[in-house]
């Protein structure tokens, strides 16, 4: 990859990545990057700039919406500008679209590039923050009519909310730098990463409507501007030089709680420790190991997950492999049976589906398919407990009727909280039609009894009753009796006559009706004995050929049920 810089992950494990020079990927487990889901040709990367933060609609499984922040190049005046989009996802997972600008003409540097701050994060308070840098133009941190050195704050629909700090304003604090890193600890409380000027890379708890004091003070001094004091960071590095990025509050393991900051220049992850007594403490990882590192994630697991920037220009030293995203897993983290997502159709039939891709997340199904087929016609991978829904394209709910492309399984692993979606595609040709069916066993002792299960596929609308009659050899076998496998699909009459037996059997009420593929009825019948190898068929409504035999010894054998 060129720079990747944000990362956001779906709740079904799909990892979303951008991409500086102006696309947006995804990755699944095991699952090289994806081709370009947009590619945007008006991106303006120099220096700090081009596709930068990402941030996921907290309904995405539904509304397939994600947000971006972009720097590019105006046409016509070539002028250099940040924007806020919101982007809609394609069915399919592969393609996304410009849904709306949220937010557009935010300040650029027109010079280097340098500055433009980027990141975006969706708060606990389900409204959108995003950190705009000052592009070298200092003096618009301390204003508030402009946007450049803020953190602002939005609704998901691009509204200010009515509690921001400034009334009819998306400003929620100022006086910012660069800002890069957004991150809420357990109660809420924001904290934010920016760079300083040389050196005095800052960590700062965020409070509404609070000035941070560039280009005034920088570091642990204050001052005071309309007679209200500064912010002092919590943190700072000094005459050292961090430059920190992506940030995130760890929520499992050992590390639970602490703040983990990505590092540009340090090229390390920070851990810091807030304890109860306002103590900062730090601790350095993988230091000088990987290069520059951009941005981190947790996933629901404890998984963590981190970008290298290392293709950037500013001094870096690309490997071959640059730029790279990192899997870390702790040792604490195993992996659960009960998070499984997998399906498979079912070994015994089938009839309605073609084929299902874990790998992919989709699923084929014949032509004239219905809800009820594909329910009744799947199962877990593993034997795990699953739940299944479906929604249609417009991720309505789809409960019955007709599978056409673009509708969605939703799959609900056993742990209730893993979630996969496999997309559906219906093959072309002729829609399959109901169809009955005779099946059992392969063989039988002459003068032994067997069964014989008659059932329906291609089930789509309800069937409220059955006539049945099945012709046979009344030398060569003999009908017993009939039963009925479902508790509300009941045998009302069966009479047998000189080589026919009809059945008639009907549903208890409209809620019963049979709507589902499967077996109905159990047929018992004795095999009589023959003196020699014949042939019997039973042709309703499917054709069954039964083979008698006898051996040459003295034990009676085997008829042979075959099904064509």
């Amino acid at each position: 990859m060129w720079v990747p810089w944000a990362l956001d992950m779906d709740n079904e494990g799909t990892l979303y990545v951008t991409d500086r020079k102006g696309t947006l990927h995804f990755i699944r487990e095991g699952q090289p990057l994806s081709a370009p889901m947009i590619t945007f040709t008006d991106t303006f990367t120099t220096g700090e700039s081009g596709l930068l933060g990402l941030a996921l609609h907290p309904d995405f499984a539904t509304n397939r919406l994600l947000f971006v922040y972009h720097t590019y190049k105006e046409a016509g005046t070539n002028k250099i500008y940040n924007r806020l989009m919101r982007l809609k996802v394609n069915a399919t997972g592969d393609k996304a679209t410009v849904d709306k600008i949220m937010l557009d003409q935010l300040p650029g540097s027109d010079a280097n590039g340098n500055h433009s701050g980027g990141r975006i994060k969706i708060g606990p308070d389900g409204y959108l923050y995003i950190g705009v840098g000052e592009v070298y133009n200092q003096n618009i941190a301390q204003d508030l009519n402009s946007f450049g050195g803020k953190i602002l704050r939005m609704t998901l629909d691009g509204d200010v909310p009515a509690d921001n700090p400034f009334p009819g304003s998306y400003v929620y604090s100022w006086g910012h730098r660069n800002p890069q890193g957004l991150a809420w600890d357990a109660s809420g409380q924001l904290y934010g990463s920016e760079h300083g000027a040389t050196g005095h890379d800052e960590i700062n708890k965020i409070i509404k409507g609070a000035n941070y004091g560039w280009p005034i003070v920088q570091g642990d001094a204050v001052t005071k501007v309309n007679g209200v004091n500064t912010m002092a960071p919590i943190l700072h590095a000094g005459s050292d030089t961090w430059a920190p990025s992506g940030m995130t509050f760890i929520k499992n393991g050992p590390w639970a709680g602490k703040l983990l900051v990505t590092n540009l220049r340090g090229s390390q992850l920070l851990l810091i420790t807030l304890d109860d007594n306002g103590r900062v403490t730090q601790q350095s990882y993988f230091k000088n190991t990987y290069g520059r590192i951009r941005d981190v994630f947790e996933d629901p697991k404890g998984n963590l997950y981190f970008s290298t920037s290392n293709r950037t220009g500013t001094g870096a030293k690309p490997v071959a492999n640059d730029d790279r995203i990192f899997k870390l897993t702790p040792k604490f983290v195993v992996e659960d049976q009960t998070t499984n997502t997998n399906i498979q159709l079912k070994a015994d039939a089938h009839p309605n589906l073609e084929s299902i891709d874990t790998a992919a997340r989709t699923l084929t199904a014949m032509n004239g398919a219905t809800v009820q087929n594909l329910l009744s016609q799947i199962q877990s991978a593993n034997g795990t407990t699953q739940s299944y829904s479906l929604t249609d394209s417009n991720n309505n709910v789809k409960a019955s009727g007709l599978l056409v492309t673009g509708d969605k399984l939703a799959v609900t692993a056993q742990n209730g909280i893993t979630k996969a979606t496999y997309i559906i595609t219906v093959l072309p040709g002729a829609e399959a039609k109901l169809t009955a069916e005779l099946k059992g066993g392969s063989s039988v002792y002459a003068g032994g009894t067997f069964d014989l299960t008659y059932g329906l596929i291609h089930v789509r609308d309800g069937i409220f009753a059955q006539d049945v009659t099945i012709s046979f050899d009344s030398a060569k076998v003999q009908f017993l009796s009939a039963e009925s496998l479902r508790s509300s699909f009941v045998i009302v009459e069966t009479k047998v006559t000189d080589g026919k037996v009809r059945i008639l059997a009907v549903s208890l009420g409209e809620d019963n009706a049979v709507k589902t593929d499967g077996p109905l009825l159990k047929l018992h019948w004795r095999a009589l004995a023959q003196t020699s190898s014949t042939t019997s068929k039973l042709p309703c409504p499917m054709l069954l050929l039964l083979t008698v035999k006898r051996m040459r010894t003295e034990k009676q054998r085997l008829m042979e049920q075959e099904h064509k």
